[in-house]
């Protein structure tokens, strides 16, 4: 009975693990770094589309205001990555790989 719970602690020891949504693993995954190009400049369209657009901008846009909607679609491109990476924190996998046939390491 002993080794079976070895061989199953050995198992569950090799799978790869979610990490919480606050570590470094998780702000170091590429959907993090979209969320905040896409936050960062999308906040900085609707910041101007909504208080700098000129009547100059939204005659050479037929009257609708470009920088606001695309602005806020950046923004909702951002919010949908952050919230797919904190539902599905990356997966690290963790411990020795063993591969059949190779020499013993040291």
């Amino acid at each position: 009975m002993m080794a079976e719970t070895m061989e199953t602690t050995e198992f569950k020891a090799r799978l790869p693990r979610r990490h919480s949504r606050l570590s470094a693993e998780t702000w170091l995954d590429l959907r993090s770094w979209a969320a905040a190009m896409f936050g960062v400049f999308g906040l900085m369209l609707t910041v101007y589309g909504a208080f700098f657009v000129t009547e100059a901008d939204l005659a050479k846009a037929a009257g609708i205001n470009l920088d606001l909607w695309t602005g806020i679609g950046m923004l909702l491109a951002a919010a949908g990555f952050l919230v797919w990476l904190l539902a599905r924190p990356p997966e690290i996998e963790h411990g020795v790989h063993v591969v059949e046939g190779a020499p013993d390491a040291l």
